[in-house]
């Protein structure tokens, strides 16, 4: 037997499941074939998962007969003495798991290695852009960095054994772990941000998303829930500007600081820079992560989230909550270059699984077609979702935002009628629910102070 950790563990998971078929099923998931550093062992381990998937019996003389006992592996071994020797090795069958975690570490070493010395070796022989090689080897670490069986397989009993305990907790008034918008009549309608979720918010520009974004992530911070917050396409100040009004807002009980204000720096008196300082202090108790590395891919996302999660939980706070702003920013991979459509495909779909893999809700803000501009009523439909009908399909709540006052402020020969219109529904936000897989659809009308970044429930106004 060999010397060599990493082929050591090949040799104790492969005599596990020689002696033991019912080993291959713990360590599926775990470890594939690609994970053997050894070319026979690899060999053995793939006959021996398509027999157990075919239904036939895994054992040593079958597996020897389909490989071919007598061929020669070097040294005078036969691939049937060796695959004996393993056979006769075996001290215990109930480590499999653990065999098979240390054969996955291996070969991610492996391939970690590989990856840097491929892209050290394409630094030094070509004038290829750094950026682009660091997102390949991104991509491959953001594989690597999943963890083993990230997948989850329950029975129906225990599934349905958890949705009653959830409802009794509800009834009780414990909210199911989730953000949450913290508007109460579109909690209401929708629940809370549930781990595994994809909602999109869309709207035409001008409409507030950026807005509703920032809003939503202060919201679910103040509640304790951790945020990472990827802003493409504002720089980390202007996020910051735009929560500091906010929060300004909330001081005062008034819009005398909005967040256009606060990035000029002018007509700014002492009074304005202690509420701002207050603000600030306000602000930085809340457990919200900004990235502004514009031009990122999901995979980059998906590396840089988990670092931030894992940070959050080390001080004791649950990150439940991934903002990214917007979709049509995030750089899609090369497999589908110049199609927008299934570079948005890829892009949504990407989210929704990392969504489920993270265990948090991923809030993605998306544009909506200019079709919507040549009709009389222009409130957004799902049929207006730009480039791509997979983010429909992927969604599990789509949110379209409207404001009636944006076209209102800009018809060039407004009416009576309209300019009473205008002052009535100024400071209103029609927020759209087009889609909700876990509830009903509808309409809820929010004050909005977009200026200053504020968005209220008329029931808490």
């Amino acid at each position: 037997m060999s010397t060599d950790p990493a082929i050591e563990a090949e040799q104790a998971l492969l005599a596990a499941i020689l002696n033991d078929p019912d080993a291959i099923d713990r360590a599926r998931g775990i470890v594939d074939e690609d994970d053997f550093a050894e070319p026979v062992h690899r060999a053995i381990f793939a006959v021996a998962i398509r027999r157990r998937d075919e239904g036939q019996p895994v054992e040593p003389r079958s597996i020897i007969a389909e490989l071919g006992g007598d061929n020669d592996l070097g040294g005078g071994l036969t691939l049937r003495a060796y695959i004996a020797r393993l056979v006769a090795s075996v001290s215990t069958t109930r480590n499999t798991a653990g065999y098979a975690r240390e054969v996955r570490e291996h070969a991610d070493r492996r391939r970690v290695i590989s990856v840097m010395r491929d892209a050290l070796a394409t630094l030094e022989a070509a004038p290829t852009p750094p950026r682009d090689i660091a997102a390949s080897v991104m991509d491959v670490l953001d594989g690597i960095a999943k963890p083993p069986g990230a997948g989850s397989v329950r029975t129906i009993g225990s599934a349905a054994t958890a949705a009653v305990q959830a409802a009794r907790e509800a009834q009780r008034g414990n909210a199911p772990a989730g953000a949450t918008f913290g508007l109460p009549r579109l909690d209401r309608m929708t629940g809370v941000l549930r781990p595994g979720q994809l909602v999109i918010i869309a709207a035409r520009p001008g409409m507030g998303k950026s807005t509703f974004a920032s809003v939503i992530a202060r919201n679910a911070a103040l509640l304790g829930s951790g945020v990472s917050f990827f802003s493409l396409e504002m720089s980390h100040q202007e996020v910051a500007e735009r929560l500091l009004s906010a929060v300004a807002f909330d001081l005062t009980g008034s819009d005398v600081l909005p967040y256009t204000k606060i990035r000029a720096g002018r007509d700014l008196r002492v009074g304005d820079f202690d509420t701002l300082e207050a603000a600030a202090n306000e602000l930085a108790r809340l457990p919200i992560t900004i990235d502004e590395t514009p031009g990122i891919s999901v995979a980059q996302i998906a590396a840089r989230a988990r670092r931030a999660k894992a940070t959050m939980e080390r001080q004791g706070v649950p990150m439940r909550l991934l903002v990214v702003d917007h979709i049509g920013l995030v750089r899609a991979s090369s497999r589908y270059a110049g199609n927008r459509v299934h570079e948005i495909a890829e892009t949504t779909g990407a989210l929704k699984v990392l969504a489920k893999e993270l265990g948090v809700a991923v809030l993605a803000l998306s544009q909506l077609s200019r079709q919507t501009e040549g009709r009389a009523d222009k409130r957004p439909q799902l049929s207006d979702l730009r480039d791509s009908g997979s983010i429909e399909q992927d969604a599990d709540l789509v949110i379209g935002l409207f404001r009636e006052s944006y076209y209102l402020e800009r018809e060039q020969n407004r009416t009576l009628e309209q300019d009473a219109r205008l002052r009535a529904i100024r400071n209103t936000i029609d927020v759209e629910v087009l889609k909700n897989r876990m509830g009903p659809t509808g309409s809820v009308s929010l004050i909005c102070a977009l200026g200053s970044n504020v968005l209220k429930d008329r029931e808490a106004a």
